[in-house]
């Protein structure tokens, strides 16, 4: 994988690439900027592939009315808020709700 050192390099030959295109950048043309750097271990990325499907299908769970009801706390754990009764998982989660709300409100704003 792209080594954290070389992030910021990696990074500034993207924003160069856009820059010089009018703000702007293709992401074929950017993963083309990226290959030269980039250690594949196939190993990790069946991982990464396989926790993203994994996400995809726990939070495709809903409710009669169509609510998602499934959320994930700080450490990865996956609850039903309809069905848990632990306090302390269902204010974890609420906490990494809010966050990614106020995330999400920043960048609309």
């Amino acid at each position: 994988m792209v080594q954290k050192d070389i992030n910021i390099s990696l990074k500034s030959i993207i924003k160069t690439a856009m820059d010089e295109n009018g703000g702007k950048i293709e992401l074929e043309q950017a993963k083309e900027l990226l290959r030269p750097h980039y250690d594949f271990d196939m190993e990790e990325l069946i991982e990464k592939e396989l926790a993203r499907k994994t996400r995809q299908l726990i939070y495709s769970f809903r409710d009669r009315k169509g609510i998602r009801t499934y959320v994930a706390n700080n450490a990865g754990l996956y609850l039903d808020i309809e069905s848990q009764d632990n306090l302390a998982e269902l204010i974890e989660a609420e906490k990494q709700i809010r966050l990614k709300y106020l995330g999400t409100k920043k960048n609309i704003e």
